[in-house]
């Protein structure tokens, strides 16, 4: 079980305050002056003072004096341990403990553990518990609790990610040796966790990461190792993706920045199941993946850095998952726009029925020539189809068929004249006259339609003859 790393006593004197530090064995206190801030200084020693401007380290415990008025405002403490892995284990675990004292949290921390790995293993760091999400170095994280991997190369540190906890990030890789750390501002208590430290598998590029894809529609952002500083020189890099299954994932090179190549060039390599399913550049349409699980690695050319400004190799690395596309859904949508469109036609259909329906009884009642028909039928026996047969024409219309309900009342009164006078000519406030001239054309009507001697007595009962006033 972890013990505290730190305990601190804090003392003010005139013009200074004194410090007792107490760390385990093994771990490293770091003392800085971050911001450089002149007259103040760190020092320590009972009899002979050793002071420094800048920054003091310790291997165990002693006391420390911090000239200064304010020491938190100058000073952050920084807490550094090691874990070292054989080929089959590793001496410890990441696990965040702060310090017992309330003073400690008047000054911004960091704690840190450094990790090396025996050759040609690497060491695996654990998240699955919490998850990580890499961000931006300028960003900050909500429960203000800020992570930083580095890769340690002969070359120099590489910072591979910065995060903050949950994320789709589940284990990282580090070839041989590296480092991963939290940072704390003042007065905020560090969350007690612990991350699993356990030797890897062997790896060829300066670190892995792992991340686990959620089902269903989903993004995640990844930036080049050291951003916005340059992709290490010549070097590789690896993302494996756990892929929920039967999603499809598409990849994207964003905010794109290339270096000037002196030997070999940029290259994108797709694996799957332990082999190369395709080689790209940077520029060019990445593929779909529809296969599961992949890993991505980057392979960075030999770049010409001569020029001050130039930018090297830098870009946004954006992975999307999307579903399987549901055959319960296009099943439905086709059954609803099928309904929909036999819908529209009974509509319509019904529409235009009940039209006719209506015209067909909207008709008048035609006796040419003394025989009685209902327009839109037509009978040749009666009709016949001779184009001169006139007995359709009308030479004279007698006034008293036009207004028989009128004689009618007035034969009751014996008076003609003062009720009707034909006049020439045509009114609108009058019903239309019929002309000499050729009637409308005959209309069709099946013979069954010819009306029967019952409906001519009908219709002959309705024009009234008028009595000889003189009988």
């Amino acid at each position: 079980m972890f013990i505290p790393l730190l305990t601190i006593t804090l003392c003010v004197l005139p013009g200074a305050q004194k410090l007792t530090l107490t760390a385990e064995s093994g771990a490293t206190i770091n003392i800085r002056n971050n911001n450089k801030v002149k007259g103040c200084q760190v020092c320590t020693g009972l009899l002979i003072k050793k002071c420094n401007a800048e920054s003091l380290n310790y291997l165990k415990g002693s006391t420390v004096e911090l000239r200064c008025s304010r020491p938190q405002d100058v000073f952050s403490i920084e807490i550094v341990r090691r874990i070292t892995c054989t080929t089959k284990s590793c001496s410890g675990h990441i696990i965040q403990t702060d310090f017992s004292s309330i003073d400690a949290l008047r000054f911004n921390r960091t704690f840190t553990w450094n990790l090396v790995a025996a050759a040609p293993k690497a060491f695996q760091i654990d998240f699955t518990k919490t998850g990580l999400k890499q961000i931006n170095p300028s960003e900050k994280c909500p429960d203000r609790h800020t992570y930083t991997l580095q890769a340690f190369q002969s070359t120099g540190n590489v910072a591979v990610e910065q995060y903050c906890r949950s994320g789709t990030i589940s284990t990282a890789l580090i070839l041989k040796s590296g480092s991963f750390s939290v940072d704390v501002p003042a007065e905020q208590k560090l969350q007690n966790d612990k991350f699993d430290v356990t030797v890897g598998e062997k790896i060829k590029s300066l670190a892995r990461i792992s991340l686990t894809l959620p089902k269903g529609t989903s993004s995640s952002e990844l930036l080049s190792p050291d951003y916005p500083e340059s992709f290490p020189d010549d070097d590789t890099m690896g993302w494996y993706f756990r892929v929920p299954e039967k999603h499809r994932v598409d990849v994207q090179f964003l905010n794109l920045t290339q270096p000037d190549c002196v030997k070999k060039e940029v290259a994108v390599e797709y694996h799957q199941k332990d082999r190369v399913t395709s080689v790209l550049g940077l520029n060019d349409t990445q593929p779909l993946q529809k296969q599961g699980d992949f890993l991505l690695t980057l392979r960075n050319c030999e770049m010409e850095r001569a020029p001050a400004d130039s930018p090297g190799l830098t870009f946004t690395l954006k992975v999307s998952a999307y579903p399987p596309r549901s055959k319960a859904l296009l099943t439905i949508l086709g059954v609803v726009a099928t309904l929909l469109v036999i819908s529209v036609i009974v509509l319509v259909v019904m529409i235009r029925k009940k039209k006719k329906k209506k015209l067909s009884h909207e008709v008048a009642v035609y006796n040419p020539n003394g025989i009685n028909f209902l327009p839109g039928y037509e009978s040749p026996e009666v009709l016949g189809t001779c184009e001169d047969d006139e007995s359709h024409v009308y030479e004279e219309i007698d006034d008293t068929l036009v207004y028989t309900h009128l004689l009618k009342r007035n034969a009751e009164t014996g008076n003609y004249e003062e009720t009707y006078k034909p006049v020439s000519g045509h009114r609108d406030s009058q019903k239309p006259l019929l002309s000499s001239q050729q009637g409308p054309p005959r209309p069709n009507r099946p013979p069954s339609k010819i009306l029967t001697p019952v409906d001519n007595t009908i219709y002959q009962n309705m024009i009234y003859q008028p009595k000889d006033q003189s009988a």
